[in-house]
């Protein structure tokens, strides 16, 4: 190079800062830029009840609570804590990875109902994401923070309503196993079209576990069969649930009194563990309160 052309490459400053180079985006730019365009792109539009409308919420969690008689203070407490749980994001050691609900996922409540076709749900909500307490930087770069928090508390708020609709009745029957049947029927997935695009349901059951059918069913205030005559029994095959693609939580309630008490044996405890199995299901988690 001669001293001429030296002389023209430095003489505007620096070598190699010309105009063109002072006004390339730098590549932590074109980062925020293609993060921002890929965001846009991917994040789903959301229905009324925050979910996620294509596609679809890939898992479902179904908590079924038993009010056929009202819940005792601990009860309603310990189902507070179980709410709060299903709110929060897993941590690195784990915990609530069997409870929680994350962003996009779908969660159905379910009580108990004297009739089997009055059984709707009682709230059908989704994660919608934009929890406060683990937001980074990309997310605010890239999300609405308005929108956003806005959506996780109308989250929050719907799961809270739950302790405000609940009634303080009795109900005549205890329709536990029947209620099972329509719960796995409506949102598990066969064992067939279980793939990669579609996920094993989870079922809560937060009940004091007692089922009471009319006569010509089965009820637990009196003998009752093992789990496995469900299978055979042609009175009471119509009982019978597919949970072949369900893991099944089970909390008992323990109801007071000696009426009720006396049935709630430990053999009791166990038979719905047994129950789930014969049923092809998985119980992942088994707890007294």
């Amino acid at each position: 190079m001669n001293s001429s052309a030296k002389h023209e490459h430095t003489q505007n400053g620096a070598p190699g800062w010309g105009v063109a180079s002072i006004l390339r985006p730098s590549w932590a730019i074109w980062a925020l830029i293609a993060i921002s365009l890929a965001s846009g792109c991917t994040r789903s539009r959301l229905d009324a009840d925050l979910c996620p409308i294509d596609p679809k919420p890939k898992y479902t969690t179904v908590l079924l609570i038993d009010t056929s008689d009202p819940l005792a203070p601990k009860h309603r407490e310990k189902l507070r804590t179980l709410i709060k749980e299903l709110q929060e994001p897993s941590d690195a050691n784990g915990t609530y990875a069997s409870h929680n609900i994350e962003p996009g996922e779908e969660l159905i409540v379910y009580e108990l109902a004297a009739d089997l076709a009055d059984l709707e749900p009682a709230i059908r909500v989704c994660n919608p994401g934009g929890n406060p307490d683990t937001r980074t930087i990309v997310d605010d770069l890239t999300t609405g923070r308005t929108i956003e928090l806005r959506r996780w508390n109308d989250f929050r708020a719907r799961l809270e309503r739950l302790f405000d609709q609940q009634g303080q009745h009795t109900l005549p029957r205890s329709l536990i196993l029947e209620t099972i049947g329509v719960v796995a029927a409506r949102h598990a997935s066969s064992l067939r079209a279980l793939n990669e695009n579609t996920d094993r349901m989870h079922l809560i059951l937060y009940s004091d576990l007692l089922q009471h059918s009319e006569s010509g069913g089965l009820s637990h205030y009196g003998p009752y069969p093992q789990p496995e005559a469900l299978l055979t029994q042609p009175g009471l095959r119509h009982l019978k649930s597919d949970l072949s693609t369900v893991d099944v939580s089970i909390y008992r309630l323990e109801r007071h009194g000696i009426d009720v008490a006396r049935w709630q044996t430990t053999e009791h405890y166990y038979w719905w563990k047994d129950l789930v199995h014969a049923f092809g299901g998985r119980v992942i988690w088994l707890e007294s309160i």
